[in-house]
């Protein structure tokens, strides 16, 4: 159960830091952290892990960040800067 607070909590750190820095330095950090995330998915795809009572892959918990990053993306910077984090996280897939 401890692993699963420390996600959320990190998670909601990791957007909320994200949404600042965003604002602060320009919105490229937050498609680079998506792509970032892509890659840490696959790598830590093999690692089994128990999550709710639940087994999963690693990958999977680590690529769902992306959807928050995503959404925090589409929704205050446009269609614009999505086709490109989606062309982005192509090329790494």
């Amino acid at each position: 159960m401890i692993i699963e607070i420390v996600w959320i909590l990190f998670t909601l750190l990791l957007v909320g830091i994200s949404a600042i820095v965003a604002k602060k330095k320009g919105v490229e950090y937050i498609i680079i952290l998506v792509g970032a995330t892509a890659l840490m998915a696959n790598v830590f795809a093999s690692k089994v892990i128990t999550f709710f009572g639940l087994y999963i892959t690693a990958g999977t918990i680590i690529y769902s960040t992306s959807y928050f990053l995503t959404d925090l993306l589409s929704e205050f910077y446009g269609k614009k800067w999505l086709k490109r984090l989606f062309g982005l996280d192509f090329l790494l897939m």
